[in-house]
């Protein structure tokens, strides 16, 4: 980390990400998710798992991503890094992100690859036995597949486009994933169980991607952003104090935002670190 406090002192980012902070919330729709963030702890007692919080919004090519690190011990932060942001909110549908898009009039939006996720976790786990579950399971994994054989050629067509596509194709498909876990909970099969609630009780907010053709099918856009950065835990594993969480925060910011907008980090981070002395306004400290 002392890399990162080097960086800090020779060059203020700050500027860069409140510009970003601010021109994000604007954005009527934001994506949501979290990553992990280990920090030591004092003596022998052992490292604590604490969060960043992850936002992304904005058309392709003017993409910002933006991490925030917030202590184990607070759950208050989303919802003030929420505050001014109106239209939609994506997320994996956990209890957290239900409750402050509801506190602050936000239009949630579900995410289909968590639902695939739980549902092919849930067929890793059933025996081989379990033949009527493991068929439920299965099958509702190809009907979700199905949907994405459809976004696949919407992603090529215009908004409009893209909703009567959703709309012809989609809603079909989608109706008979609704008829078929309804009609195979097996209510006896815990694991298959909460995997086929979770996707009906989230179904208005899964579905909704159908009427606006801006929007995704799910949100593995701010997931891959996550991803794009995770590599730096294999050259550190923990952070030594909420300064160090809050640098890698602010830098992980820069790395993912750049890549997602298709820029090289280096180059890119290299570019930034020496024209933002010179910056005069937002614009500038923006990069544009």
């Amino acid at each position: 980390m002392a890399a990162l406090d080097s960086l800090d002192r020779q060059v203020d980012i700050r500027p860069v990400l409140r510009a970003w902070d601010s021109r994000l919330r604007r954005f009527g729709y934001v994506q949501v998710s979290e990553a992990s963030l280990w920090m030591l702890s004092q003596g022998s007692a052992p490292a604590v798992r604490h969060r960043m919080w992850v936002r992304m919004a904005g058309p392709p090519g003017q993409q910002i991503v933006l991490f925030d690190f917030q202590r184990a011990d607070s759950d208050s932060k989303l919802q003030h890094l929420l505050q001014g942001v109106a239209g939609y909110l994506q997320s994996n549908g956990a209890t957290c992100y239900e409750r402050v898009a509801a506190e602050l009039g936000l239009v949630p939006l579900g995410c289909f690859n968590e639902c695939r996720v739980r549902i092919r976790r849930a067929l890793q786990h059933l025996p081989t036995s379990l033949r009527e579950a493991r068929s439920a399971a299965s099958g509702a994994i190809c009907l979700i597949d199905a949907l994405y054989a459809v976004e696949r050629e919407a992603q090529l067509l215009e908004p409009r486009q893209r909703v009567a596509l959703r709309k012809r194709r989609a809603r079909p498909a989608l109706a008979r994933l609704h008829d078929w876990m309804s009609q195979r909970l097996q209510p006896g099969v815990d694991v298959l169980a909460q995997a086929f609630n979770h996707c009906l009780s989230q179904w208005p907010s899964l579905i909704r991607y159908l009427q606006d053709g801006s929007v995704q099918i799910d949100n593995s856009a701010v997931e891959a952003a996550i991803g794009s950065v995770s590599a730096g835990h294999g050259k550190w594993l923990f952070a030594e104090s909420d300064r160090d969480a809050a640098n890698a925060a602010a830098l992980y910011s820069l790395i993912a935002t750049a890549t997602v907008n298709k820029m090289e980090p280096q180059s890119y981070l290299r570019w930034l670190f020496n024209e933002l002395p010179a910056a005069r306004s937002d614009r500038q400290s923006m990069g544009e």
